[in-house]
């Protein structure tokens, strides 16, 4: 159940830092 969410927690954590990238090249 750990490592479950573990990975979920990754995958969401990719997503993030995936749209803040985009976000940030946008700004840039």
């Amino acid at each position: 159940q750990d490592a479950g969410y573990r990975f979920q927690f990754t995958d969401l954590d990719v997503a993030l830092a995936d749209v803040l990238a985009a976000r940030r090249k946008d700004q840039a």
